[in-house]
């Protein structure tokens, strides 16, 4: 017995949700498990696709009664009487890969193999995680491959970003990533001198009560966030004069430039001396 289980391995029932990237990145998909399946149709609402992330999708009715193996992708035909259930793909074939090796920030791919045949090949699925930290609506659309029978799913997900290395990549290919990550970066080495200053200062000064005056260089961040406040009042004031049409005044802008006053004609109303004068000529 303990020969064939050498030989002849136990196939392990694998629902990784988890994947650790060779930049080091980790991405974990839980989140997206459900209970039942997520449901998209495709562009022309030829066929309807049960899915589920991790987890066998629930099968609906047409995929009962025609006794298909449970998958976490199963596609049914939505137009025609028949409701053909096909099993798209088998849950313990299983791979993962970046979308841009160059830029974990992207998202990852996962993808579930050795569906019904088509033809010689097996069907495949493969779901693209992009990342977006503030959208989660579910699978976008799907696409398939008449040819190898191939599906790509489009996913925008929090899931699909990084939790680890590049988090704090400032030299992404992306130049919006690259920028949040100096930003990152920034913070949190102001966060350790601060920490690490009141430290110092603390046990230097023992006596010293623990306060913002133990924050090291206060004078400096105190003129600082008032040099923003002024800036920022600035600003509201120009932005809202410009949005309501009036214009604001500067009081001294008048002292600094004074008008000059209009210089006196000879032969005006305030000089009729002159006028005179030209009579009797």
């Amino acid at each position: 017995l303990g020969v064939a289980i050498i030989l002849f391995p136990v196939r392990i029932h694998s629902t990784s949700c988890t994947w650790t990237a060779p930049s080091g990145d980790y991405y974990d998909l839980s989140g997206l498990t459900k209970d039942d399946y997520w449901l998209i149709q495709d562009q022309q609402e030829n066929f309807k696709y049960y899915l589920n992330i991790c987890k066998n999708a629930k099968p609906p009715k047409e995929c009962t009664e025609a006794k298909v193996k449970a998958s976490p992708a199963l596609q049914v035909e939505a137009k025609s009487w028949q409701h053909i259930c096909k099993e798209l793909a088998d849950i313990e074939v299983q791979t993962f890969n970046l979308l841009d090796p160059k830029d974990p920030q992207k998202g990852i791919e996962m993808t579930y193999g050795g569906g019904d045949k088509c033809g010689s090949t097996p069907r495949e699925i493969r779901f693209h995680f992009i990342c977006s930290p503030h959208f989660d609506q579910g699978p976008l659309q799907i696409f398939e491959t008449k040819s190898s029978c191939h599906y790509n799913v489009t996913w925008a997900s929090k899931f699909g970003c990084p939790q680890g290395v590049s988090y704090f990549n400032v030299t992404s290919s992306s130049s919006s990533w690259s920028l949040l990550g100096f930003f990152r970066v920034l913070m949190f080495g102001l966060m350790c001198y601060t920490i690490a200053g009141c430290a110092y200062l603390k046990y230097v000064n023992k006596d010293m009560p623990i306060g913002i005056g133990t924050c090291p260089n206060v004078e400096f961040w105190m003129a600082s966030l008032d040099f923003c406040i002024n800036c920022a009042s600035a600003s509201y004031e120009k932005m809202k004069a410009f949005w309501t049409g009036k214009q604001t005044s500067d009081p001294g802008f008048d002292s600094k430039f004074p008008m000059k006053k209009d210089v006196e004609r000879p032969g005006s109303l305030d000089n009729p001396a002159v006028d005179d004068e030209d009579d009797d000529i």
